[in-house]
């Protein structure tokens, strides 16, 4: 019962050779070709359980944090990555099989919609006292796991 509470506390062993390998890009998404055996090892690897392999591969790209993981224990090396959809207008959108057309994935977005969200992300700064804890909170959004670039 012990194991179970703990295993979400211990984080994976990651690649460290290089940070090419380390860091994902949110621009490029994991995606499987026709080869895929189902075999299951991207699923049981990946960090936020974003793979599923039930019917055909799935990858659910608000889970995904980009860090290609999948792609390096592949045993048949048929994870590769493909361009990742800029924006997804229901959260089905951002399921993505093996037969998804990439093509269809990068629609325009309508140009009154892009003026209206524009320059709508904005950081204000706030301070208290300067013991840094806001600081930090602000900084840990900028990794791959809270990636503000993608909200």
């Amino acid at each position: 019962m012990f194991d179970l509470c703990f295993s979400n506390m211990s984080s994976r062993n990651r690649n460290t050779e290089s940070r090419d390998t380390v860091v994902g890009s949110r621009e490029a998404m994991p995606m499987a070709s026709g080869d895929c055996s189902g075999c299951g090892t991207c699923a049981g690897n990946c960090p936020t359980k974003a793979i599923v392999i039930d019917g055909g591969w799935k990858v659910d790209l608000g889970r995904c944090i980009f860090c290609m993981d999948c792609a390096m224990v592949c045993p048949d090396g048929c994870i590769g990555e493909a361009p990742a959809p800029d924006y997804a207008l229901t959260r089905e959108e951002l399921i993505v099989s093996a037969d998804t057309d990439i093509e269809s994935l990068e629609k325009p977005l309508d140009p009154s919609v892009r003026r209206m969200f524009k320059g709508s992300v904005a950081l204000r700064e706030l301070d208290t006292g300067s013991c840094n804890a806001c600081e930090v909170d602000l900084n840990c959004m900028s990794n791959q796991f809270y990636d503000m670039h993608r909200f």
